[in-house]
């Protein structure tokens, strides 16, 4: 198994203003499986297609570091973000969780 590793990939305007980011954890999963999460853009900055770049560039990165599958993470509740990675062709996978 590979050693855990996060990497945050961000955008931003003309200006230098962040836009949107999203951090990749590289070797997260049991099977060193990388993983999706925090994915945030600016509301300024919505339906302009940051996240899916965000997301594309993420898959790359982890294609890069040699991972065969990546995993989103998101609120249940967040139904943009559902909608961006169905889309992306992700599929929806039943995970418990418990805080401890």
């Amino acid at each position: 198994m590979q050693e855990k590793k996060d990497i945050c990939i961000g955008e931003s305007d003309a200006q230098f203003a962040p836009t949107g980011l999203i951090v990749l954890s590289l070797g997260a999963g049991l099977h060193g499986e990388a993983l999706l999460q925090s994915l945030l853009v600016d509301s300024q900055h919505r339906r302009q297609g940051i996240g899916r770049r965000l997301v594309r560039r993420a898959e790359k990165a982890a294609k890069e570091a040699g991972v065969s599958s990546v995993h989103a993470v998101t609120d249940p509740e967040n139904e943009p973000a559902k909608a961006l990675f169905a889309s992306m062709g992700y599929k929806l996978m039943l995970l418990w969780s418990k805080g401890l």
